[in-house]
């Protein structure tokens, strides 16, 4: 029998979503009479500190359950915190965020109940793919549960992060609609770059870049499906290249992505798939990890498949 679950709380996520679903948890966990000790996040990478304490001081997983409500930046802090110590404790997560990519991809349709008795009576955890991946130039590791992306893509993410009217657009439920007129709105500063990306010990290069997403399943944005296939069936991690662009083609590229969904027919646009994956580039670029905007430096990034349990 479980003797307790920890649960670490951003309660502002989705607008204060996150304190509902910390209610509702809260409910269901009486009615099964387990105990449980609430931690809430009070700033940025807050989750990775209370997550590594909890790991390294209390934490037994034949006794204990660590749950995580928040966002998908919430789910990035503590699954990157906990592989750089070499620890795997299963989580379950109650994704709440404006994006809620892994939500939508690992549990669509599963309620905060379903996910409770997961993780009280699920014997064994799931093992789902991520990505671990190492930032060579500034020599830091970490973890990935969605994507990791680079040049235009990481830009409209931070523009997107800057919108006053992205929260007003999650409230009703639009969140995709904040993606797409940040897109329009990043255009003006869309940079092409060269790549040079290492796949399984196979190089490639790529001229005119607008953007590289290394994902390990389809969704992107908010719900914007990057890939038309469930590639959380698949066992490796793909590699997403637009290349080759001009104004006019990126306009037709993203159509293609938002409406149409056959842009990995379009001929700007390479798909490579692997468990070893390194990004070379000379020029300063933007990156975003799960959503999460990184420090804009040229990119050399090393990335290897992993996986991480959780009870979904």
């Amino acid at each position: 029998m479980i003797e307790k679950v920890y649960i670490i709380c951003n309660h502002e996520a989705g607008q204060g979503k996150g304190l509902k679903i910390l209610n509702e948890v809260r409910d269901e966990l009486d009615q099964y009479r387990i105990p449980y000790l609430i931690q809430e996040t009070q700033y940025a990478s807050h989750a990775t500190t209370l997550a590594t304490h909890l790991a390294q001081k209390y934490f037994d997983p034949s006794k204990h359950r660590l749950a995580i409500i928040g966002g998908d930046g919430s789910l990035h802090e503590v699954v990157s915190g906990l592989v750089n110590l070499g620890i795997k404790i299963p989580l379950s997560f109650f994704g709440v965020g404006t994006g809620n990519d892994f939500h939508r991809a690992y549990q669509k349709g599963k309620t905060t109940s379903d996910i409770v008795k997961s993780m009280l009576f699920e014997h064994e955890a799931t093992e789902i793919k991520i990505g671990v991946y190492e930032q060579v130039i500034h020599q830091e590791k970490g973890a990935f549960v969605n994507s990791i992306g680079n040049g235009f893509d990481a830009e409209v993410s931070y523009n997107v992060q800057k919108m006053k009217l992205k929260e007003k657009l999650a409230s009703l439920k639009l969140t995709s609609l904040a993606y797409l007129v940040s897109l329009f709105l990043s255009i003006k500063h869309l940079k092409y770059f060269e790549a040079e990306i290492t796949v399984d010990g196979q190089k490639h290069h790529f001229d005119k870049c607008g953007f590289i997403t290394t994902t390990n399943h389809p969704f992107f944005g908010g719900g914007i499906r990057l890939y038309p296939n469930d590639l959380t069936k698949e066992s490796l991690l793909s590699c997403i290249i637009v290349h080759d662009l001009t104004p006019k083609r990126i306009l037709s590229l993203f159509w293609q992505i938002l409406v149409t969904q056959k842009h990995l027919g379009y001929p700007y646009t390479s798909r490579l798939d692997g468990e070893k994956i390194e990004i070379k580039t000379t020029q300063p670029l933007r990156t975003q990890i799960d959503g999460e905007n990184q420090i804009k430096s040229c990119i050399h990034y090393q990335i290897q498949i992993s996986n991480y349990p959780f009870y979904i």
